[in-house]
Formats: structure tokens, sequence, C-alpha cells
């Protein structure tokens, strides 16, 4: 994926899945006491239990966490086409995201100073 950042991937792409990587890392480390973990053991228990440490652990909020997991599933499917997965661990799983209200005099604000940095 390096080699194609800025072809066919923005670089922020690449930010966001060594992030999402990190953080799965550090689940794996935190859930199993293990540095690495089969894929082939990845289930529907895994995906709660990564949401549930997103949550806890790293303090995301809700949509933050399903990004997250979104950015997982990504990799995930690709697992599962390539036959190293069964089955697909997300498919009972919802990635919804959550209505965010703002108060407009506060979007206005910073709509304003998002236009003056360049």
């Amino acid at each position: 994926m390096k080699a194609l950042a800025g072809q066919d991937f923005a670089n922020g792409t690449l930010d966001r899945y060594e992030t999402s990587l990190e953080h799965t890392r550090k689940f794996i480390a935190w859930q199993y006491q293990k540095e690495d973990f089969s894929i082939k053991k990845l289930d529907h228990y895994f995906i709660e239990q990564y949401a549930f440490w997103l949550k806890t652990v790293r303090k995301c909020n809700h949509n933050t966490t399903m990004k997250y997991l979104a950015n997982f599933k990504k990799v995930v499917l690709i697992c599962v086409k390539n036959k190293w997965l069964p089955g697909d661990p997300f498919i009972n799983f919802k990635l919804t995201k959550k209505a965010i209200s703002r108060d407009p005099r506060y979007v206005r604000r910073n709509r304003h100073a998002l236009f003056k940095i360049t």
C-alpha cells in the first residue's frame, strides 16, 4: 500500500490504515496477551471485543469506533476473498453511525477559521 500512496491511495488513507493497524496490535496485546493473532481465529466475538476496547480503553466515541472498524472490515474482506477466512465475521455486526447535532453558531465560527488555514 505504501508504494501506491499518492497514486491509487491518498496519503491520509495510508495514515488511517497504519493507525488502525497499531490499534489492532494494541487490542490483541490487551485481549490475548500476545503479539500476534491467527487470522483464522477472527470471529464475531473478536469484533465485539475490539469495539468494546476502542470505546473503553482508547476512549473513542461511537462514530470513531465505527470508522476504525470499517477500515478493519475492508482488510477482513480481502482475507475472505482470498479464502484465508471461511466467512465474514462482520456479517451480523452493524457499523451504524450516530447522528451528531452541532450548534450552528459553533459550526459557522469554525467554518471561517477552516478557510483561513491553507
